[in-house]
């Protein structure tokens, strides 16, 4: 769980010092992000990232391709799928799943 929350805090990290102008909230009612400081990065990307399944790339704004950090962004939505929804949250999971066969086994 602690690694997650590092994980999550590298990407926020990364967020706010690059991406901040994606996280604006004022041009979507849909998705709430603000990056108006690390903390409030490092909330909208753990509430955002994990509940959407596309991981932070659904909830920020897309990248126009003309703009310099278009493929950066880009980079940065699948090293965060791939890193924190692929391969973390199904850690976690086959941990909670572990735990629970070994408390049908010794009971």
């Amino acid at each position: 769980m602690i690694l997650g929350l590092v994980c999550i805090y590298i990407f926020s990290v990364f967020g706010y010092r690059y991406f901040a102008d994606f996280y604006d909230h004022t041009m979507d009612i849909d998705f709430v992000t603000y990056c108006e400081s690390l903390f409030d990065c490092f909330l909208s990307t753990f509430n955002n990232g994990i509940r959407y399944g596309g991981g932070i790339g659904e909830a920020l704004h897309p990248p126009l391709k003309e703009s310099g950090l278009y493929w950066q962004r880009m980079v940065f939505d699948i090293l965060f799928f791939v890193v924190i929804v692929l391969m973390l949250l199904n850690i976690i999971f086959g941990i909670i799943i572990d735990t629970f066969a070994e408390l049908r086994i010794k009971r």
